[in-house]
């Protein structure tokens, strides 16, 4: 989807500034053979990844004073096998990233007053990803770190007041523009829904953390936690809006409904760095800090790379050669995701459907969509595949349950034989209907 919009010249309001950003790049070293588009976008996720480690730790320097503390939250951020992973693939996420490190280091980092430098930080921040409005909380907290004199009540609601009117500002223009979507409000109301929903299967819920934030940062996800024992009284309230922000976007992240092996949890990279940087500077001898520096290093290591190898070994691809050999033409194949519609691709020639967005298209009446897609199919003489994931995985989700219960209650279906893959034979009458 990337790669086409930056082909085609499009940008896209939800993450406004990740497009118009990569046709500057691509301006400037498009001339250079083999700076495709797909190159240059993944030019631009190694450079945000960069951003990241360099924002986060020169953020934590200027905010704590110890260059051993920040250098090693830097790192840890860098080691955490989400930042490794999503800064080697073509996505919007560790841009998104890279937005709320950059946003956070102004709120602090810029002259002025706290209103202006906490407005200015939302405004950057969302239109890297709207997502990042969650993270407008830490950039109120670091507006007002650098001076008491600025905690007077005035400007504290004063600044409030400019971030309130920044985010409505921000979702009334995505209203008017093409595709004129309320992204935060369709945001907000699938990802509540959806957690409400994992809330009901605390074991899911719990699975979904630990892999969508616990696996994504390792040693660093409990920072934040230890950060708010801190002893210097003016950072302590920085501490503890860090650790509550890290265990609500924890929350938020593992009850998406469309996550990415943890990377709607990479906004929380800020948050996560000063509670990492708080943590380490917090001891007085320096011979038992050197030791917390190596352990944490060292163990991100450990840890780290046996995760990013899982995470980085293309189950999609695995999945796409397995099936291929199983798919007669002419025929439509429903994928899970978007990953594994690239995959088929390229080892079929075949450009598949994603199943995704069905639950957002049928949502009204999933039967009936379901059954006429099936149908106009066999009318021209077309075979129709699912992936079988499709009703393993999508049972979970709030959004796309109701139609793997509408699938099964009128297709006929068959696994393939050899293959993690199921066929259509029919559809069921009315009077088959269980």
């Amino acid at each position: 989807m990337f790669i086409h919009g930056l082909e085609a010249g499009h940008w896209l309001h939800v993450h406004a500034a990740y497009l118009p950003l990569a046709q500057l790049l691509r301006a400037a070293l498009g001339g250079i053979p083999g700076f495709d588009a797909e190159r240059i976008l993944g030019i631009l996720s190694v450079l945000s990844g960069a951003a990241m480690v360099g924002l986060s730790a020169d953020l934590c320097a200027r905010l704590t004073g110890n260059r051993t503390a920040s250098l090693t939250a830097g790192a840890l951020i860098g080691l955490s096998p989400v930042v490794w992973l999503a800064a080697g693939m073509v996505e919007i996420h560790v841009f998104a990233g890279a937005g709320s490190c950059l946003a956070a280091w102004l709120a602090y980092v810029l002259p002025g007053r706290p209103a202006w430098r906490s407005g200015l930080a939302t405004c950057v921040a969302m239109l890297t990803h709207m997502t990042n409005v969650m993270m407008a909380p830490l950039f109120l907290a670091l507006a007002f770190q650098r001076d008491e004199r600025d905690r007077t009540v005035r400007e504290i609601g004063s600044a409030a007041a400019v971030v309130v009117v920044v985010v409505l500002a921000l979702k009334a223009v995505g209203e008017a523009l093409p595709p004129k979507i309320d992204s935060l409000g369709i945001a907000f109301s699938i990802l509540f829904e959806s957690l409400l929903g994992r809330a009901s299967d605390p074991g899911e819920l719990a699975r979904r953390f630990a892999e969508d934030y616990g696996l994504a940062w390792m040693l660093l996800a409990p920072m934040p936690l230890l950060a708010v024992l801190v002893r210097s009284p003016g950072l302590r309230f920085l501490a503890a809006v860090c650790c509550a922000l890290s265990i609500s976007g924890a929350l938020v992240a593992a009850g998406y409904y469309l996550s990415i092996l943890g990377q709607y949890g990479l906004v929380l990279a800020p948050a996560l760095a000063i509670g990492a940087a708080l943590t380490i500077a917090s001891p007085k001898r320096k011979s038992f800090r050197a030791a917390i520096v190596a352990s944490c290093l060292l163990g991100q290591v450990a840890l780290g790379v046996p995760e990013h190898k899982r995470l980085s070994a293309d189950p999609s691809r695995a999945w796409a050669e397995t099936v291929a050999p199983h798919v007669q033409e002419p025929c439509i194949v429903f994928c899970l995701g978007l990953a594994r519609m690239m995959r088929f691709e390229q080892a079929t020639g075949i450009r598949p459907f994603n199943f995704m967005p069905v639950g957002d298209i049928a949502r009204g009446s999933p039967d009936a969509a379901v059954v006429e897609a099936v149908r106009q199919a066999q009318e021209q003489g077309k075979r129709v595949y699912l992936d079988a994931d499709i009703f393993e995985e999508a049972r979970s989700s709030p959004t796309l349950s109701p139609v793997v219960r509408s699938m099964e209650r009128v297709l006929v279906i068959e696994q393939v034989s050899g293959a993690p893959l199921y066929i259509v034979r029919g559809l069921r009458s009315r009077s088959e209907d269980p």
